[in-house]
């Protein structure tokens, strides 16, 4: 058997894998560095998984010019070729070499992946499909903290950017010069609005889409940023009795002092939304105060 026909007769070996669901800007690096913290899990260091689904599904394949992935666009041979990108990725892609790569995968075993990509808000349905024994993990944020770290990265094409979108944007009539962070469906209705509005309605279409597959699915975990902030042994615990871990020195010692995460634009503080985009903030709240209570935050 050939080298190549190993790796295939070996792939995929994703088990109980565990997806992080989030808003952008919501705190998921953080929850995710703090998960691969755990001996038993295993994921795409220090990045998402994004280039993976449109490696499967370019934006110029799309009938929807969006981040929003459907049951039917993906048949059987498109999951299991994701399944298999995710676990290769996984376990080979800090390799800087093709046989490093290789010896990887030859070498690794069943997984338990982790994964935070932001835009599989949208993806949540074929994610199910392909993984019917995932847990899910939805990580929610004050609304107003997590709005103003949105506006504040917009700026950030290279970080956080869409610039396979840009060719896509009017060069008229648009309040932004390119989008950021994943695409909800119908996101060129709204580049006629104040960056602000953007920014709300964004996050409103992320939530909604993972609290709607919630309340389909049924279960999921639920976890409050701010609690993974303040109480972050007690909240890592938490997960992992949920989760089936073992919390180990290594664990206790990163979620008791974790640094800084790498997508972190400025320091965090409890006011710092306020100082930077209060009254942009209160101007746009009552477009979202619906999904806001939902999440149970009183503001």
């Amino acid at each position: 058997m050939t080298a190549l026909s190993r790796m295939r007769h070996r792939l995929p070996g994703i088990e109980r894998p565990v997806f992080v669901i989030a808003p952008p800007r919501s705190g998921s690096t953080l929850l995710f560095e703090s998960l691969l913290q755990f001996e038993e899990l295993t994921g795409l260091s220090h990045r998402e998984a994004e280039p993976v689904w449109w490696w499967t599904l370019p934006y110029a394949r799309r009938r929807d010019l969006s981040d929003a992935v459907m049951l039917a666009e993906l048949n059987r041979l498109r999951r299991s070729e994701l399944r298999a990108l995710l676990y290769a990725f996984a376990v080979a892609g800090d390799s800087r070499t093709w046989p490093g790569r290789i010896g990887s995968l030859l070498r690794a075993g069943t997984i338990r992946y982790v994964d935070k990509t932001i835009s599989n808000c949208f993806h949540l349905d074929v994610i199910a499909s392909m993984f019917p024994d995932a847990t899910f993990i939805y990580l929610i944020r004050e609304p107003r903290a997590n709005i103003a770290s949105m506006i504040d990265g917009w700026p950030e094409l290279k970080r956080f950017g869409k610039e396979a979108l840009t060719p896509y944007i009017p060069p008229a009539g648009s309040s932004v010069p390119h989008w950021t962070f994943p695409a909800p469906p119908g996101w060129r209705s709204v580049l006629d609005r104040p960056l602000p509005e953007i920014c709300a309605w964004s996050w409103q279409q992320h939530v909604q889409a993972m609290m709607d597959f919630r309340d389909r699915q049924g279960g999921g975990i639920v976890v409050r940023y701010e609690d993974l902030v303040t109480h972050p042994l007690e909240t890592t615990d938490k997960l992992a009795q949920e989760l089936d871990l073992r919390i180990t020195d290594r664990v206790k010692a990163y979620v008791q002092n974790p640094p800084l995460s790498r997508t972190t634009i400025s320091p965090p503080s409890p006011r710092k939304w306020k100082d930077s985009h209060g009254q942009e903030i209160a101007e746009v709240l009552p477009l979202i105060r619906p999904t806001v209570a939902s999440l149970g935050y009183d503001i």
